[in-house]
């Protein structure tokens, strides 16, 4: 449905406008960064509030390219809006949340902008919400090639992020660095940016921040463990975050008695699994070759399933489907629970 509408909208206004031989180039520009941006839109909802903002933006000095279009005869955001509104009105409630953002998930710059509002994929810090009382701060670290000499302290653990400056001006007055230092229990969510690719590490609190001998700035960012803040993510972060609990927990439980740990009521947290599309006949096929014995340790399956009674197998690739290998039977075998769980977490 989002495609609908921005195909509409392309047809409607923008095309039409890039097309036109009486428009100056200098407008044709910004509407062609409209259409880049326009198509990075996920969601009718936030492309009905993109739109929305054109209704009261005359008078504020940024006229001229509405008026020039107006005077060739082009449609405009607010000719078309209240059509719009009426074409898509069942889908205008639909936006993104913060709850879209999943930690270990990749995103680009435009979802980050669109969300934020700002519709500008050059910023580094996004404040989302209102002044003073933001949800949320979005940060994008590039740590390679980038404006500033972003780094880890400690890897995934501890971040130096350089302040936001003007004309190398590290100025702590500055809006976006006041929310940093003042965030408290605003969640900072760190975006590691390569490339186009902005990866959600995690949510950071900051620390504190330092003052180099060339009078520039940056802030100590660290992670909070992500099973400890009421954010979605990827089961391979929960995994990851696990184990660092777990050697935690290695080194502080010394002392206590069993009785002591645990909890009664254990908090659920939201966990989001990506899956290959598994193509059924191959796991019949390799099934049917083993034969309910293990293609590792050559045992017979350790119990029989309870929907059909067959032998209890599971069908590992060899070249894993997340690093290119193939669905297929030669890139499968049937394995046992112990000698699958041996294949990935073993050596």
């Amino acid at each position: 449905m989002v495609e609908k509408a921005i195909n509409y909208l392309l047809k409607e206004v923008i095309d039409s406008s890039l097309k036109s031989k009486k428009l100056e180039q200098k407008y044709k520009n910004k509407i062609q960064n409209s259409k880049n941006l326009i198509r990075n839109f996920n969601k009718i909802g936030d492309l009905y509030r993109y739109l929305e903002r054109f209704q009261d933006s005359h008078g504020s000095g940024n006229d001229d390219l509405y008026k020039a279009m107006k005077k060739n005869g082009l449609k405009t955001f607010e000719d078309i809006f209240e059509d719009f509104k009426e074409k898509f009105k069942y889908k205008i409630d639909d936006v993104t949340t913060i709850d879209d953002f999943i930690i270990g998930e990749d995103y680009s710059s435009y979802d980050i902008g669109i969300f934020a509002k700002t519709y500008n994929i050059q910023n580094g810090i996004y404040l989302i919400g209102d002044e003073p009382n933001y949800q949320a701060i979005f940060i994008k670290a590039t740590l390679k090639n980038g404006a500033y000499p972003n780094e880890w302290i400690k890897v995934d653990k501890e971040l130096k992020y350089y302040m936001y400056s003007l004309k190398d001006n590290y100025d702590p007055e500055y809006k976006f660095n006041q929310a940093i230092i003042n965030s408290n229990d605003i969640p900072i969510y760190v975006f590691i940016k390569e490339g186009t690719v902005c990866t959600l590490n995690g949510i950071y609190k900051y620390v504190e921040y330092v003052v180099e001998n060339d009078g520039s700035k940056w802030f100590r960012l660290k992670k909070i463990n992500s099973i400890d803040v009421d954010v979605p993510m990827t089961k391979e972060e929960y995994d990851n975050e696990l184990n660092k609990k777990v050697e935690e927990a290695k080194k502080s439980s010394e002392g206590k008695e069993s009785k002591e740990i645990g909890n009664r009521n254990p908090k659920k947290v939201k966990t989001l699994v990506n899956e290959f599309k598994r193509d059924p006949e191959v796991i019949v096929e390799v099934l049917k070759k083993a034969d309910g014995v293990c293609e590792e340790c050559n045992e017979n399956a350790p119990f029989k399933r309870k929907s059909n009674g067959s032998p209890y197998l599971e069908v590992h690739h060899k070249k894993p489907l997340s690093e290119g290998g193939e669905d297929t039977v030669d890139n499968a075998v049937a394995l046992c629970p112990n000698c699958h769980a041996e294949a990935h977490y073993g050596f």
